[in-house]
C-alpha cells in the first residue's frame, strides 16, 4: 500500500560517510575500528533508535546508504569495504525481522558520486607501505572525473524508491550493474566448479 507524502518524514535515512582508504597491511587496529564504529555501529545505532516509532505506528522506510563497495571489492578499500559489506548483511536481516510491522527496507547502493568522496572531510589516508605503490598508481589510474556522478541527480532517483508501491531492497545508484553481474557470475562459477569439495566437506 502506498505510503502518504507526509510519512517521508517517519522514514530514517542511516548514512555512513568515514572511509578509511590503504592496503590491509597498511591500516592500523585503531583506523580499522574507527571505520567500523561510523559506518556499522553508526547505522545501527540509527536504526535501532527509529524502529520502535515505526512498529508502532505499523508503517515506516529506513533507507540505509550502503556502497558498490558493499557489494563487490576493489583493492585498498578493504576496511571502508569490509564495514559496508557489514551494513549489507546487517540491513538484509534487518528486513527480513521487520517485514510483518509493515516497514519497508531498502540499501543504497551508490558507486562514486561527485561530492567529498575525495575530500579530506570523509576520507582517511592509510600510513603508505612502498610496497603498495603501483596498486596505487594503478587505482589512481582507473579514477577519471567521468566516473563520478552527479550528486543532485540522485534526489528524484531516491523519490522513486520511496514512493514505489514495492520498494526494493537493493538499489545501485550510478550505472555498474554490468560490473556488479560480471562479479556475481564469476562467483557462482566458482561455487559451481567446487561443488563437489563443498558436499564432500559437509561429510554426508
Amino acid at each position: 500500500m502506498k505510503q502518504k507524502p507526509s510519512s517521508r518524514r517517519k522514514r530514517s535515512s542511516a548514512k555512513s560517510v568515514l572511509r578509511l582508504m590503504g592496503a590491509l597491511e597498511e591500516a592500523t587496529v585503531e583506523e580499522a575500528r574507527a571505520n567500523f564504529e561510523t559506518n556499522v555501529i553508526g547505522t545501527f545505532s540509527v536504526v535501532q533508535a527509529a524502529l520502535p516509532l515505526m512498529r508502532t505506528q505499523k508503517s515506516g522506510h529506513i533507507l540505509a546508504v550502503s556502497s558498490v563497495g558493499g557489494l563487490v571489492a576493489f583493492p585498498l578499500g578493504g576496511i571502508y569495504q569490509a564495514t559496508k559489506f557489514a551494513v549489507e548483511g546487517m540491513i538484509q536481516t534487518l528486513a527480513q525481522e521487520v517485514a510483518g510491522f509493515g516497514i519497508k527496507v531498502t540499501l543504497i547502493e551508490p558507486g562514486p558520486f561527485a561530492t567529498n568522496f575525495m575530500a579530506d572531510t570523509s576520507l582517511k589516508q592509510t600510513k603508505p607501505i612502498a610496497a603498495y605503490d603501483q596498486v596505487r598508481e594503478q587505482l589512481s589510474k582507473m579514477l577519471t572525473p567521468e566516473m563520478f556522478g552527479d550528486p543532485n541527480a540522485t534526489s528524484a532517483a531516491l523519490l522513486k524508491v520511496v514512493d514505489a508501491d514495492q520498494s526494493p531492497l537493493h538499489v545501485i545508484f550510478g550505472p555498474l550493474l554490468p560490473m556488479v553481474k560480471q562479479v556475481y557470475e564469476t562467483r557462482i562459477h566458482s561455487w559451481e566448479q567446487w561443488k563437489e569439495v563443498s558436499r564432500a566437506a559437509f561429510g554426508r
